[in-house]
C-alpha cells in the first residue's frame, strides 16, 4: 500500500494537534490505516529527562551538559510507540510531559543540534514504518520529511497562541521566537508548503481547508472522498 505524509507545522497554539484529530476524523472510513504522529512527544520527553537530570542546561547548553543529555536519551531508548513517547518502552502520559517545567524547558533543548538529530531519526524510523495515510506534527515536520506528498502550515498571533494554550502572551512569543530563530530547521514554512492562518477560523474550517489540500496533492485520497456517499 502506498504511503502518503502530510506534515503539519505551525506557531505555538496555531491548532497543530487538533488538525490532526480532526484530519483523522474526517477521514477515517475512507482511507485506511491512519497515523498521527507528533514530534513534540519526543521533544517533551527529552525536556523531562533534562529537567530530572541535567542541571543548568537552558542557561548554559555547553558541549559537555548536551553530550551529557544525548547519552541519557540514549541510554533510555527514547522513541516513540502508538504516537507516545516511550524511554524504555515504558511509555508517558502526557500530563507528565505537558508539566509547567518542562514546557519551559522544551525551547532549549530542541535547540541542540545531536537532540534534533536523534529525535529526527526517531520520527523517521517511525513513519517509514508504516503505510496508508501519515499526519505528522511539528515545528519543522516539513524540513524532517522534505519529500511529504503535502506539506501545511498554520499560524496564530501569540495572543491567539496564547489564549488556546492558556499560557501567558510573553511565554508564547518567546518560544515562537527562539523557535523562528535558531539556526537549525527554524519554524517556517517550506517553499511548497500551504499557510493556513488560522485566528480568525473555526478548527472545522481550518481541517476543510486542510482536507481540500491532501486532496489536491493526493489524488488517490481524492478520488476516495468524492466517492464517499
Amino acid at each position: 500500500m502506498k504511503r502518503f505524509i502530510v506534515t503539519v507545522d505551525g506557531t505555538a497554539g496555531s491548532g497543530k494537534s487538533r488538525l490532526i484529530t480532526n484530519l483523522s476524523s474526517l477521514l477515517d472510513g475512507t482511507y485506511r490505516p491512519i497515523t498521527a504522529i507528533s514530534s513534540g512527544h519526543l521533544y517533551r520527553a527529552v525536556a523531562l529527562i533534562t529537567v530530572t537530570h541535567v542541571t543548568d542546561i537552558a542557561a548554559d547548553i555547553n558541549d559537555a551538559k548536551a553530550g551529557q543529555l544525548l547519552n541519557l536519551v540514549k541510554l533510555f531508548d527514547l522513541r516513540l510507540i502508538d504516537n507516545q513517547a516511550a524511554m524504555n518502552k515504558l511509555r508517558m502520559g502526557l500530563g507528565l510531559l505537558k508539566a509547567e517545567e518542562v514546557t519551559a524547558m522544551a525551547p532549549f533543548t530542541s535547540q541542540i543540534p545531536a537532540i534534533r538529530e536523534y529525535v529526527n531519526d526517531r520520527l523517521r524510523e517511525t513513519v517509514y514504518s508504516l503505510d496508508g495515510l501519515v499526519l505528522v506534527d511539528g515545528r519543522d515536520a516539513a524540513a524532517v520529511f522534505d519529500q511529504a506528498d503535502c506539506k501545511l502550515f498554520l499560524t496564530a498571533s501569540d495572543e491567539v497562541g496564547a489564549r488556546r494554550l492558556g499560557g501567558d502572551v510573553e511565554a508564547v512569543a518567546q518560544r515562537n521566537r527562539i523557535d523562528r530563530e535558531r539556526l537549525i530547521a527554524p519554524t517556517a514554512p517550506a517553499s511548497d508548503a500551504i499557510v493556513i492562518d488560522t485566528d480568525s477560523v473555526t478548527e472545522g474550517e481550518v481541517a476543510l481547508q486542510a482536507l481540500n489540500q491532501i486532496e489536491n496533492s493526493a489524488p488517490e485520497i481524492g478520488a476516495l472522498m468524492r466517492a464517499r456517499p
